[in-house]
Formats: C-alpha cells, structure tokens, sequence
C-alpha cells in the first residue's frame, strides 16, 4: 500500500438499501453512517455512528453485520472476489463466519445493541434475552437510540421580535414549524429551549442584537409544490416549505435563515419508560407502567416478562432518579396478620452488593407526607405512597368537614383500629392539635414507629394513645370509655367488615329509649321503621342528639357482579317470608362493598337471610350509609371506603334486639 496508514470515508445509509462494500454486506437505516477505515495490512474496520439525520433512528431499524454496538470498531478479514449466487441474499465475511442475511431480518424491531446478524428470531430463546439483557446492564448508556444528535435549522430575527414570533397570539409562524413540535421530543425533558442566542451575533451590520429560534425540520425543509414559483426569495431557498405570506411576513421583520444547530440528546433527557421501551426486547414490551417511591427506595411488582431484566430495569431507575437509592420487586402478595410482604433487591447504590437480611439500612427509610416526617423499614411494616391523597381527603372532608364550627372542632374524639405508623393520626393532630386520638395496631413494630413518629412530630403523649392487640377488643374498649369517638377509622380492606360486630359491646342509650324499643316489638316491621309516631321519632332524635352518635368509617375490597359469572346467582331466589322474589339485578363495587358491611354489622335472621341488596336495611335504622372509591388494585377490583352512623338503633339491632323485617 502506497496509501496513508489510515483512509476514512463516510457513508451516508439510506433506509432498507444494501451497500456492497467488497463483499461486506451492510443493511441499512435512517439516521446512521458507516465509517470505513482502511490499514496498511489490508483489514478493514467498520464504525457505525449516527449521522445527521432529521428522522427518528427508530422508524426505520438497523441491522450490522458485524458489530456489536455503535462504539465498538469492528474487525473484518481482508476484502475476497466472491460472486453471489443469484438465488442467494447478501453474503457478509465477518471473523471467517459467513452469515446469510435474510431481508425480514432487516425489517425487524431491534431493541438491544446492533448485533452479528442472525436468520433466527434474536429473542426467540430465553437464552438469548439473558445474555442480551447482561449486556445492556453494563452498557446500556450508550445505546445508538438513546444518544442522538438533531442537527435543527433556525430562524435568526431580532431579539425584540421573539414575542411576536413565538408566544403571540397572531405569530405569522405556525406552532407546527417550531421545533417543540418534533415527535422525537414529545418524550424529552427537561425540555429543549428553542429560542437561543445568535452564535453569530456579531456578523449583524445593524448592532442589533439577534435571536434563533429552533424550527421543525419535518415541515419548513419538506419541498413544496409552490417552492418553484415562489421567486428568489433567500428565506424561501431555505424554508421551501413555509407559505408566502409567512415568508413575507418573516422578511419585513428582518429575519433571515439561522446556522444549523447541533442538538445532542441523550438518555438523561428521555424518562424511564421511554428508555425501558427501547432497550427491552419485544417480548419484555410494554415496559413496566411504574413504580412506587418510598422514601429512597422504588418498590416494583414486575410481571413475569420483566424479570429477566429487572438489573436492567434497576439500573435504569438508579441512574435516572436521583432521590432513588434502593429498587426492590415484591415477591408474592401482601399477607400475614402484619399485612407485610416478601421483596428482593435488585438494584442498590449502597457499596455493599448485598444486604443481610437483618440489616434494615436499605429499607429504612424517610419519608415527608405533608408536612409530616415518618420513618419506618418498609420491610415490617405495611405502607402505601397511593393512599397520601386520601388520608387527606378523610381529614379534611370526613374528620372536619368545612360544616363544622370552631368549637366542635375542639372536642372531635378518633379512633383507628388499624394505624400502622401513624401518618393519618400525626397529619391530623398537626393540623388540629385540640383532637383526642385512640390507636391500634396488631403490629408491634408498627406501634414502635408509630409512637417514635409521634415524638418525632411533637406530638404530645396524651393526645395519642396507642394500643397494641387485636382489633376486635380495641373496638370493643372503645364502648367503655367515657365517652364514644366521633369517627372510628378501619382501613384493612381484606377484613376489616369482619370486626364491625364488636359494635354489640358499645352501650345503646338511656331507659326512655329501652321502653320504646319493648313497646314496639310487638308492632309490625313496617310500623317500626316508616310509620312511628312523629312525637316518639322526634324524642328518640333528641335523645341521640345528646350523646356522640359515631361515624364508622370501613375499607373493604370488592368488585361489582359479572353478568357472566355465576358467581353472583348463588341465591337464585330471595325468600322474604312466604313469598318468593326473583334474584336482585347485578350490583356495581360499591353495592357490594355496602353488602358486605351489613354482612358484618346485621345478626342472621334480624334483616334478611339474602346477602345482596342487604345493606339497604342499614339505612332503615338511621346509618346514613356513603360509599366512596379509593382506588384501583386490579382491573374490576376496587378498594372502597363505606361510611355510616352507628345509630341507637343500629346497635340495639346488633345486640339482638330486633323484629323480624319480612315484610319491608
């Protein structure tokens, strides 16, 4: 060779065109360009890296012979003679191994690195997704699709104009032609700013000081059928796309075409589905929808697709979020009588690789829920990021409603039957400090960090006494205080309606009322519940206005009735004494969230021996029951919040005092 040691061309790949090159076979796509260095031996190395180019490098795949990913050179041997056979693809040399490109190769999604080219499926074996996904972990940042450099005409127009070109309302410039109307930005952030200062400033004869402003590449560069007739105009040469009236406009306010601008966008741009969705293969696709942050660690619960990526998946979150320094998977689902859960690592930016798993320091953490601070391991303890909005809601709509005066405010009594570490207590005796709170928790960790959290908050000790026991005789102590609470809270939607009958235990009113209640027994149903005197019905409100009458606030699972599961019409008939009505319609969730708590709350026999449509028994005694939906935990399952009254007469009714109600 006479050459020098090293001769380097570009080459410019346009989509699905293969370019021989001495027996190399490449295929192509948009966006990318091969660098071919030639050396004195007689080998060539093949670099692929991005060119410039306007399109998404993801409309139009790449498939390299050869290489392995954009950064990496590859060595080929010497160039051979070889001929194709007719019937044959493209033949490519690469380390001595002949590999028969297939076009459908081609055409496929790759997601992974450009990798040696295959007539097999790249992710047809589990395999070969492992050993894809050991290969992104370690270097995934530098994913062709990941980094890429836009190279955006601008507009250069004096700075005192870039008002009415970009935000004003009668711009002659349309949204369309800015370049915050690529797609390929749709999913980047922080977003880029597509009005800069002129990198030619000082080239302005006048002195004026100019701006650029970025615009779209897709709509002012494409041609246009009018680009022909439109004169010599330099903005039209350059924008042959724009209308003449916009040009016009442009021209009279001195603008003029800008320099063309590098924009390098890389993954620290793009969010962490985005990113996950171009590096998983198809069978990992779509990318796991998110996450729950708690404190500094993000809890997955991935499917079965994901997990032979989940390091990735880690990483990804580890290096995009900041405040994230732990990522575990939940193992199995929420259980035991401490409602806690299995989980493994998999991601830690500890120095530590594993953690014993009596060291809580990964899963300790710290978190700031409304002005609160509360730490807890999330491993003991039952915890849910979601449920913020509504312990907000409940304090402010349920314990103190905009309804109640300043002086009722004072005296408002609370008990929660289940209160973890304490977050809904602590918010709201900051917000109110005048309330009186009782607590319980069968956990006895959870009572640890509760009461911790309380001292940590400033709250006083005897404004917050915490029990540890069952639920069950926490309700059923709660009638032998001095007084009944105003709002009893039960957030334990698996089973909480099961402990509404400790109720019985809570005392039901004054002699007066004992002697109605004799003397009505022997009255028809329907003359007890809709047609008692009105002087009586007006003596018994006032008796009841007297005492604290508690709203009992029940969490509960519960999904509406499937038209095609027979499920539901496991009671094909309702027997109301000796008649026989059809089966009740199929009930929406919150129906049955109400059924479910008149199961808990309605002795056998005292309303009805049906399940469905019994709840609506409850508010024949006054209960006044609301439903409101929580939130979605799995399509068509709903956890929804029942609140009612526990009226005199409810809990007379739960002690056994009760009439049959055959013909309501």
């Amino acid at each position: 060779p006479t050459k020098p040691t090293h001769e380097i061309r570009k080459i410019t790949l346009f989509s699905n065109i293969i370019i021989m090159l001495g027996g190399i076979a490449v295929l192509g796509g948009r966006g990318l360009a091969l660098t071919v260095i030639r050396t004195q031996k007689g080998r060539m190395n093949l670099q692929l890296s991005s060119c410039l180019s306007h399109r998404r490098l993801s409309s139009s795949p790449l498939t390299f012979l050869g290489g392995r990913e954009r950064r990496e050179t590859v060595s080929c041997h010497p160039l051979k003679e070889r001929r194709p056979h007719h019937n044959c693809k493209p033949i490519a040399y690469c380390h001595g191994i002949m590999k028969r490109a297939s076009t459908s190769m081609a055409m496929s999604k790759t997601h992974s690195m450009c990798t040696i080219a295959n007539t097999s499926n790249p992710h047809s074996s589990k395999e070969e997704d492992l050993g894809s996904e050991k290969q992104l972990s370690s270097n995934w940042k530098d994913h062709p699709l990941l980094n890429r450099t836009h190279y955006i005409p601008t507009l250069s127009i004096p700075a005192d104009k870039i008002h009415f070109l970009v935000s004003d309302r009668n711009s002659p410039l349309d949204k369309q032609h800015l370049a915050s109307a690529m797609e390929e930005w749709n999913d980047v952030h922080p977003k880029i700013k597509i009005v800069r200062d002129s990198p030619d400033e000082g080239a302005d004869p006048s002195g004026k000081k100019r701006k650029v402003v970025l615009l779209n590449p897709h709509t002012v560069l494409k041609t246009s059928p009018q680009s022909d007739t439109l004169g010599n105009s330099v903005l039209q040469k350059a924008f042959p796309n724009l209308p003449s009236e916009t040009v016009q406009t442009l021209a009279s306010i001195s603008a003029k075409p800008g320099p063309i601008l590098p924009i390098q966008l890389t993954y620290a741009h793009l969010s962490v589905s985005k990113i996950l969705s171009i590096l998983l293969p198809p069978s990992a696709l779509p990318p796991p929808v998110g996450y729950e942050q708690i404190g500094h660690v993000a809890h997955y619960n991935l499917k079965a697709h994901h997990l032979p990526y989940k390091h990735l998946i880690a990483d990804v979150v580890l290096n995009k979020v900041d405040s994230i320094k732990t990522v575990v998977n939940k193992v199995g689902e929420v259980g035991g009588p401490f409602r806690t859960y299995d989980m493994e690592f998999i991601g830690s930016d500890h120095t530590e690789e594993k953690t014993n798993k009596d060291d809580c320091s990964k899963t300790y953490v710290n978190v700031v829920e409304h002005g609160v601070n509360l730490q807890f391991d999330i491993r003991k303890v039952y915890w849910c990021t979601r449920l913020s909005g509504d312990r907000l809601t409940v304090i402010e709509q349920e314990f103190f409603p905009p309804t109640l005066s300043s002086s009722e405010r004072k005296e408002i009594v609370i008990a929660d039957a289940f209160c973890g570490v304490g977050a809904l207590l602590i918010q709201t005796l900051l917000k109110f400090p005048e309330t009186q709170i009782y607590a319980n928790d069968l956990n006895p960790d959870a009572v640890h960090y509760c009461l911790e959290n309380a001292k940590r908050n400033g709250i006083p000790s005897e404004k917050m006494q915490v029990e540890c026991g069952d639920a069950w005789d926490f309700i059923a102590g709660l009638g032998m205080k001095e007084s009944l609470p105003h709002h009893l809270i039960m957030n334990y939607p698996s089973d909480a309606p099961r402990f509404l009958d400790a109720l019985r235990w809570w005392p039901c009113g004054n002699g007066e009322e004992e002697n109605y209640f004799e003397e009505d027994y022997e009255e028809e149903a329907d003359y007890y519940y809709e047609e008692a005197d009105k002087d009586m019905k007006r003596e018994i409100a006032q008796t009841e206005d007297e005492d604290i009458v508690p709203t009992i606030h029940v969490y509960t699972f519960a999904r509406g009735d499937d038209d095609n599961n027979d499920s539901h019409h496991e009671i094909q008939v309702e027997k109301v004494g000796q008649e026989v009505r059809p089966s009740a319609p199929p009930r929406n969730a919150a129906q049955v969230a109400i059924d479910l708590v008149a199961q808990g709350l309605l002795p056998e026999g005292g309303a009805s021996e049906v399940t469905k449509y019994r709840g609506e028994f409850l508010n024949k005694l006054g209960c006044d029951i609301r439903t409101r939906e929580v939130r979605d935990v799995a399509p068509g399952k709903l956890v929804v919040c029942v609140s009612f009254k526990a009226t005199k007469k409810l809990l007379r009714h739960i002690q056994g005092d009760f009439v049959d109600l055959e013909d309501t």
